[in-house]
């Protein structure tokens, strides 16, 4: 199920974006505590709950039984900041889960798209999902970045 993230799963949020990083984006950093702890700075208790009272964003959790199992961020311009699942919730659907939800949102505020931009290892998964690349590969932290647009059915074309 996903839902609005409220203050309380601000840990488990933070966990699972800890999780899911360290454990499913090797290809990404390598293993590379450098990489890693640049990568995971961010990714606090604190900051989350930052995140989830954002008013200009949305944050959204997959939940399962209570506990927290994936987590996307996207913002009032169709940028999708977060989409991470935890690794023992993998290709179960939660991701696709999220990614729906927040294209809902994005269709709600009457947005055309959807932007974001991709690790490697999630490069097949927005693929699969109708995104496609643009622009050019961006390198940040010594890791590549895809810029990927999905552009969301307009209601008056039906």
């Amino acid at each position: 199920m996903i839902k609005t993230a409220t203050t309380d799963q601000a840990e488990a949020i933070c966990d699972v974006l800890i999780r899911s990083i360290s454990a499913l984006c090797v290809t990404d950093h390598g293993r590379s505590r450098k990489i890693l702890d640049q990568w995971l700075a961010n990714k606090t208790t604190q900051r989350c709950i930052q995140w989830i009272n954002d008013p200009t964003a949305s944050l959204l959790v997959a939940v399962e039984r209570d506990e927290v199992v994936g987590v996307g961020k996207i913002d009032q311009q169709g940028y999708i900041h977060l989409c991470y699942v935890a690794p023992e919730a993998v290709r179960i659907g939660y991701g696709g889960e999220l990614v729906t939800a927040m294209e809902q949102l994005a269709a709600d505020w009457h947005l055309d798209r959807v932007t974001l931009e991709s690790t490697r290892t999630a490069l097949p998964f927005y693929t699969a999902l109708g995104y496609r690349q643009t622009g050019v590969t961006k390198v940040f932290d010594s890791m590549n970045s895809y810029h990927m647009l999905k552009t969301l059915a307009n209601e008056a074309d039906s």
